[in-house]
């Protein structure tokens, strides 16, 4: 929510900002679509996450080079939105980011892919903005399997940086050969 009052969602393929009007009834605006494959992405599968600069940034699952991206959204002075993308997953270093990603007060991107990773089990990368104004990406934790696999859960972030949040399989609890869960933590 913006300091208006404003809530942002993220569907299928649109970026919706919902207001609330004098009525308390809300109108629905669309403030983006995606093109697909592709440059851009699709099935927006988490909620936009919005910055103290009044910036959206999610992820989609599908789209870019096939394996999802990281995108922003920026606010123009005439009521349009500049779509940005600030990372391109391509498999080895992540693949379908699914669930929230965060943002930490330095401006890093936290987030997890439930594929991709050196294991192929999915990973917890972070985004780091550089001085040339771009992000670079780097996998903090890539799952074996064991400790956790496919998280797309909802992550949290404490103040220490610690990445803490569930995998839907994996563990040495076993059903299926493929686990049972974990609840996670990824320290720095």
């Amino acid at each position: 929510m913006d300091r208006t009052g404003n809530i942002f969602l993220a569907t299928y393929w649109t970026v919706l900002k919902l207001s609330k009007n004098d009525d308390d009834n809300w109108t629905a605006d669309i403030i983006h679509t995606f093109t697909g494959y592709p440059k851009d992405g699709y099935w927006a599968s988490s909620r936009p996450v919005l910055d103290r600069a009044g910036n959206l940034y999610g992820v989609t699952t599908e789209g870019g080079l096939g394996t999802g991206l990281v995108y922003e959204l920026r606010p123009g002075t005439d009521g349009t939105w500049t779509e940005r993308i600030l990372h391109y997953f391509n498999g080895p270093d992540g693949n379908g980011p699914a669930g929230n990603i965060l943002l930490d007060s330095a401006g890093n991107i936290y987030g997890t892919t439930a594929w991709g990773g050196e294991h192929d089990w999915g990973t917890v990368f972070e985004l780091t903005p550089t001085l040339a104004n771009e992000y670079q990406h780097k996998i903090i934790w890539s799952f074996t399997g064991t400790d956790g696999l496919n998280p797309e859960g909802q992550i949290v972030l404490d103040h220490a940086r610690n990445v803490y949040g569930t995998a839907s399989k994996g563990g040495t609890t076993y059903n299926d050969n493929y686990g049972v869960g974990v609840v996670f933590e990824v320290s720095p």
